[in-house]
């Protein structure tokens, strides 16, 4: 019973004092990881390097290394230990293999993915180092490269090859290699020991902001329906949160917390910050997918739990069920249900006011019927072209534009730019008419060839045609 409480009040004093924080990237060839292909080159191969890449590699620390190519970066660095041979062979068969290196781009100190982190509920602020942290860089026969932060941040210390150096010994380290910004901007905190203190000294939200450069591209869609707003995270939260007032103990309240939450650590994680404003909060987030059910049966067992403790607790909040994978589902629901109840009303008023169910249908069809016809009428099914018939007026020329051909003063063979007349089909115009027989007058007969009786015939009636009609008393005059 001792010995547990003694592991129990050490916790705690971790907890006052902070946590451990290693730089993760692995920056070793010998990693799989860092190649496209998932395993390391074989000899004589092609090794690609990106132009981009920005960063050192460490090349093996063991062996000699021979390979046929090799594309080295614009800006980067190979590192090759003391004792180590690189070899680069003239030699490139048909079925050269290729190695190609998958990172690309600066390792930042601000970015919460280069950190190991407690669990899934920690906010990203709080997932790189703070001033109660302590630094532990990896050891002498690993290669790292650090792009410091631009803002000025604070450490507890730093741990190089498992030993704690000073703090001139870390700004003399601060100019070499492994370190690509110059700018000194991790310096050592001077507090001992605190349970209230904020990640940094000062305002979050400078530091928050370039923490969140790095990390809102990845956030993407949050996977709950009602997602919460945490201080330090950049994207939406899924999971639960208890708040307090700055009254309530952090040593009490993480104790009972951990008695009341210690069944469902196997599917949530759980973690106790300091709000900006210097109250406390719980936050609750689940292990793998989420789903809504662990965290929330969490949240009424802790809020159950620190009620019957007399712990006072401000507010909680839930973050909901999943989102549905179906999104088109989700957003027509409301949409066709409100046309639904739409539909229930008017019938409800319809009723009200004396309207029987057969009038209701009856006038509901017609309206149906109106729009089926408007539709089919607008979507060009029916033929939209109706017959026009013209006036036989005596002169049967509808001018459109552009010049008129059938004037005297226009010449026929003349273009015209643009329209001309057309005519009425229903008749023929005399105009016309006596056109072509004018026409056909101007044609001369050819007696050398036989002609026969018709086409005299023809020729004669044409030639009566041009004559005027004349009326009865001019016929008489003419007579006497």
């Amino acid at each position: 019973m001792n010995f547990f409480l003694i592991i129990f009040y050490m916790s705690l004093n971790n907890f006052s004092l902070g946590l451990n924080k290693h730089w993760l990237p692995n920056q070793e060839w010998n990693s799989e990881n860092n190649w496209i292909e998932g395993r390391i080159p074989d000899w004589d191969s092609h090794i690609i390097f990106p132009l981009e890449m920005r960063h050192v590699a460490g090349l093996p620390p063991e062996g000699d290394l021979r390979m046929s190519t090799i594309n080295l970066p614009a800006d980067g660095a190979l590192i090759l230990p003391k004792n180590g041979k690189l070899q680069i062979v003239d030699k490139v068969g048909k079925n050269e293999k290729i190695g190609t290196w998958s990172k690309e781009g600066p390792f930042f100190w601000a970015d919460p993915q280069n950190w190991n982190s407690t669990s899934e509920a920690v906010p990203h602020l709080e997932r790189v180092p703070c001033q109660m942290d302590m630094i532990v860089l990896p050891s002498e026969n690993r290669v790292f490269n650090i792009h410091l932060p631009m803002q000025t941040v604070k450490v507890k210390g730093v741990l190089l090859n498992s030993k704690e150096i000073s703090l001139s010994e870390w700004n003399y380290h601060l100019n070499d290699r492994e370190f690509s910004n110059k700018k000194k901007t991790v310096r050592f905190s001077n507090s001992i020991g605190c349970e209230r203190c904020l990640c940094q000294e000062g305002k979050q939200i400078d530091y928050f902001e370039e923490v969140c450069d790095i990390q809102r591209p990845r956030c993407g869609n949050p996977n709950c329906e009602n997602a919460l707003k945490v201080e330090g995270h950049c994207c939406h939260y899924c999971g639960a949160r208890l708040s307090f007032s700055s009254i309530v103990y952090t040593r009490l309240l993480s104790r009972l917390t951990n008695e009341a939450l210690k069944s469902y650590h196997a599917s949530i994680s759980w973690y106790m910050r300091t709000t900006w404003e210097g109250g406390l909060e719980i936050l609750i987030a689940e292990k793998g997918q989420y789903t809504g059910v662990s965290s929330l049966e969490a949240l009424r067992t802790l809020k159950h739990y620190l009620i019957e403790e007399g712990v006072q607790i401000l507010y909680t909040e839930n973050s909901g069920g999943p989102v549905n994978v179906n999104r088109l589902a989700s957003v027509l629901g409301p949409i066709f249900g409100g046309l639904i109840f739409a539909l229930i009303s008017l019938i409800i008023i319809f009723l009200y006011n004396g309207y029987s169910y057969v009038q209701i249908l009856q006038g509901t069809r017609e309206i149906w019927f109106s729009i089926r016809d408007g539709v089919q009428t607008s979507n060009g099914k029916e033929n939209s072209y109706k017959f026009a018939r013209f006036q036989n007026f005596s002169e049967g020329g509808v001018q459109l534009s552009g010049c008129d051909k059938l004037e005297n003063n226009v010449d026929d063979n003349e273009p015209c730019s643009s329209g001309g007349r057309f005519e009425n089909p229903l008749y023929k115009s005399k105009r016309e008419y006596k056109k072509e027989i004018n026409i056909e007058s101007t044609k001369e007969i050819d007696f050398n060839s036989p002609v026969s009786l018709m086409t005299l015939n023809k020729r004669i009636e044409g030639e009566n045609l041009e004559e005027l009609k004349m009326t009865n008393e001019e016929i008489s005059e003419t007579e006497q």
